[in-house]
Parts: structure tokens; C-alpha cells; sequence
């Protein structure tokens, strides 16, 4: 959990400016459709067992940005979180998105 707070801090200093960075803890989730799973509620993120890494801690910290809902801006912010954590080109991002059915 360590990892993932030093690299959600990282990634909040660029894209949280003067926001208050979010407690990040590990925790059961919220049960749901049989399994439990991770969740962002204000400055709370809750990452459960068997979703702590960084592409769901990335999810969570676009969450916690403001973004409330799956839409397109939300997509957009996702996109750009993960573009300057694995150096990766939106193209790249949006065609291995798109193979698994997330559409912007």
C-alpha cells in the first residue's frame, strides 16, 4: 500500500493542485454483483484485496480529482493520468481501451 500511496501522491501533484490529496486505504471494498470492489467517495479511497494496483488506484485518484461519473471527461482525465505514468501515447491507451469495450 505504501507503493501505491507514493505513486497516487506523485501523480496528485500534478493533476490535484491545491486539492487536499485523499486517504488511501486498504479495506474490503463495497460488495457488488458477488465480488467486492474498490471505491472512490469524496477524499476516500477504498482499495479492495483483489484490486490494489496502480491502474485501479488510478481510476479511483480520477474519482477523487472530481470526476464523478464515467463520461467522456472522465475518460479524458484517466487518459492523461495514465499517459504520464507509464509513458504511453493516447493512441496507444484508447485502442487497448477500445479492444476491451471502454468507449470515450
Amino acid at each position: 500500500m505504501n507503493i501505491l500511496r507514493k505513486q497516487a501522491f506523485r501523480v496528485w501533484k500534478i493533476f490535484g493542485k491545491n486539492k487536499e490529496f485523499p486517504k488511501i486505504v486498504a479495506d474490503r471494498g463495497t460488495f457488488y454483483n458477488g465480488r467486492y470492489l474498490s471505491y472512490s467517495q469524496g477524499k476516500d479511497i477504498r482499495l479492495a484485496r483483489n484490486q490494489r494496483n496502480i491502474i485501479t488506484l488510478m481510476h479511483e485518484i480520477t474519482h477523487a480529482l472530481g470526476f464523478e461519473f464515467h463520461n467522456k471527461k472522465f475518460v479524458d482525465m484517466e487518459f492523461s493520468i495514465l499517459e504520464h505514468m507509464f509513458k504511453k501515447n493516447r493512441g496507444e491507451l484508447e485502442l487497448t481501451a477500445g479492444l476491451f469495450g471502454v468507449e470515450r
